[in-house]
């Protein structure tokens, strides 16, 4: 599955888990506004390509809940949410691999 067809599949899978057809909307604009910003990052902490999709889709999975919080920020506000979130998923999955 080349990168681009995996990222409509997980774009895909996250608007299957949300209801409201704005938040569906919401959030696929955030998966393809920060996707390729999220996996410099997460390439950047784990230096494994073949988990860089992986550990995204485990961020935008905690940020499904956060959708009513994502709408009140600004650009700014939302990138740093949104990387922080990605951040610590990545340090999350060093220390399980470590284990």
């Amino acid at each position: 599955m080349s990168g681009k067809s995996r990222g409509r599949f997980i774009a895909s899978f996250f608007l299957t888990i949300i209801e409201d057809q704005d938040d569906k909307a919401y959030i696929a604009h955030l998966y393809e506004k920060y996707n390729p910003l999220l996996k410099k990052q997460a390439h950047s902490i784990i230096w494994d390509y073949g988990m860089v999709d992986d550990l995204i889709q485990d961020a935008f999975s905690k940020l499904i809940p956060k959708i009513p919080l994502l709408w009140t920020l600004n650009d700014y506000q939302i990138t740093s949410y949104i990387v922080y979130t990605l951040r610590h998923v990545c340090l999350d999955y060093i220390r399980k691999k470590s284990r």
